[in-house]
C-alpha cells in the first residue's frame, strides 16, 4: 500500500488562519524545537495536533524530532509532475487543509482522494504525483518527520 490513513486532525483553525494571509508567502512552517518564521502560533499549534495524533498513531515512536513541514497549494488545473525521492530517513504524511472533488494524488498505480482532515502516509520513495481537475486550489500540509530507526 501507497497510502496509508494515519487519523484526523481539526484544520479550521489554520484554514481560517491561511485564508487570512491568502495573499503572502507563507515558507516553510517549522516543527517544535526548529526556528519558526511565522508571527502568528496558528500553524505551530495545528503542526502540535498534527504530532499528537502520530503520536496515538504510533504509540512509543519518536515523532517530531528533526522533521520540516510546508504548504503545498495546486491551483484549479494544477498538476505536480510524476516524482521519486530516494529512500531514506524521513516518512512523509501529508494533511489536506483545502480541497475539492477534483482533488487527486497518484502514487505508483493507486490513486487517493484527499479529505479534509484526514491525515495519512505516502510512500513518496515509489513515483508519485497531483491533479487538481476543480474549480479551487487545494492546500495540503507536507510534514517530514525523521524514522524512528534513523533517529
Amino acid at each position: 500500500m501507497n497510502f496509508a490513513i494515519v487519523g484526523h486532525v481539526d484544520t479550521w483553525r489554520v484554514a481560517a488562519w491561511l485564508y487570512a494571509r491568502r495573499h503572502q508567502d507563507i515558507g516553510i512552517l517549522r516543527l517544535p524545537g526548529g526556528t519558526d518564521n511565522v508571527a502568528d502560533k496558528a500553524p505551530l499549534a495545528f503542526l502540535a495536533r498534527c504530532r499528537r495524533v502520530l503520536q496515538i498513531a504510533y504509540p512509543g515512536v519518536p515523532v517530531g524530532e528533526n522533521g520540516a513541514a510546508w504548504l503545498d497549494t495546486l491551483p484549479p488545473g494544477g498538476c505536480l509532475d510524476w516524482k521519486r525521492e530516494p529512500p531514506g530517513e524521513w516518512a512523509r504524511f501529508i494533511v489536506p487543509i483545502v480541497t475539492n472533488p477534483g482533488d487527486r494524488i497518484f502514487c505508483g498505480a493507486e490513486m487517493f482522494i484527499p479529505i479534509v482532515g484526514c491525515m495519512f502516509q505516502i510512500a513518496h520513495q515509489v513515483p508519485h504525483c497531483a491533479i487538481n481537475m476543480g474549480e479551487n486550489a487545494r492546500v495540503h500540509l507536507i510534514i517530514d518527520f525523521k524514522k524512528p530507526e534513523a533517529a
